[in-house]
């Protein structure tokens, strides 16, 4: 970034190694000083300096309203005019990678309260309320999979490629990459946090009036295993959050309290292609090719069932 005395909200984000939004929400709290100069937010780089001081000092700014920063800029045009981009290191060409990237995305991700870091041994893992949402590496991002406790990964593996299109690990970016951009990642970040808000505000939606979370009946979860199970032939291998419905040892289906899903033919299934024609049948409105979502708008349990049942006949009449 450019030595200029002045910087606009998306280089003081990028000063601050955080996000527009949080900036923003600072200042709303008066804990970020400011000016207005036609319309637009102006920020002062020694109040910046004086507020990450505080930072490490364990102290909060406090702006007075009343009387908001008063030193207002004198020149911003000749030598100095720029657009409200400017030419730092927000551009997005691919040079703005900082150099400790996992510690730079971390403070990015982290607010103190909600968003927070986990620490492993190679890597962190960017935490939404105790569920893990990113994980940040020396090197790479990658969205973690639904087994690992991202109940959402399918909406932040579609926001993944959508900032970042060329990526060839179905959830995997590495910031090597002659495309990757700290603003692209800044802007991904984002979209993940409103992601996590919008999907905690709809399980509050959820919630009755008596305040009892509404929660998928446990007993179709079990009536799914009883249909099923009839060893030695179909039998069911218990895992940490669900279950292997399988046939001569082989997987057909996954259960779980909330779901059920096909697994794909390099987990050991190799009739995941007639398996999948059922469910296609039976769910042609499905979010997804190889899920069926217990809780999701419209399910129909008796279809569910018929599902499984479809299934171990297709199963049976292979073993004839």
């Amino acid at each position: 970034m450019q030595d200029y005395t002045w910087l606009t909200l998306t280089e003081a984000a990028c000063y601050l190694r955080t996000s527009e939004s949080a900036v923003h929400a600072k200042m709303e709290k008066g804990e970020i000083p400011y000016s207005e100069f036609e319309g637009q937010p102006l920020f002062h780089r020694s109040q910046l300096d004086e507020y990450l001081l505080g930072l490490q000092a364990g102290q909060t700014m406090r702006m007075d309203r009343t009387n908001p920063f008063s030193t207002a800029p004198e020149v911003l045009r000749g030598s100095t005019e720029r657009t409200l981009l400017g030419e730092s290191e927000c551009t997005g060409d691919g040079t703005d990678v900082p150099d400790d990237f996992m510690a730079e995305a971390c403070r990015l991700w982290d607010d103190g309260e909600t968003f927070l870091v986990k620490a492993g041994v190679r890597g962190a893992s960017c935490q939404f309320k105790g569920r893990p949402r990113l994980w940040v590496f020396p090197e790479k991002l990658q969205v973690p999979a639904r087994e690992k406790g991202n109940e959402i990964y399918v909406e932040l593996r579609k926001a993944l490629a959508d900032h970042f299109p060329h990526i060839i690990s179905r959830a995997t970016v590495r910031i090597t990459s002659s495309s990757f951009s700290w603003r692209r990642f800044v802007e991904f970040v984002g979209q993940v946090k409103d992601i996590c808000r919008r999907q905690d505000q709809e399980v509050a939606s959820g919630i009755q009036s008596n305040g009892v979370e509404k929660r998928v009946d446990p007993s179709i979860y079990k009536h799914c295993i009883k249909l099923w199970e009839d060893p030695p032939v179909f039998t069911i291998v218990s895992g940490r959050q669900g279950c292997s419905a399988k046939h001569n040892n082989r997987p057909r289906l996954w259960f779980f309290p909330d779901y059920v899903r096909i697994p794909a033919e390099g987990q050991g299934n190799n009739m995941f292609k007639s398996i999948k024609e059922i469910k296609e049948k039976l769910f042609p409105n499905a979010s997804t090719k190889t899920k069926v979502d217990i809780s999701g708008p419209g399910f129909d349990v008796d279809r569910l069932y018929t599902f499984i049942t479809e299934v171990k006949k297709l199963c049976a009449k292979a073993s004839d």
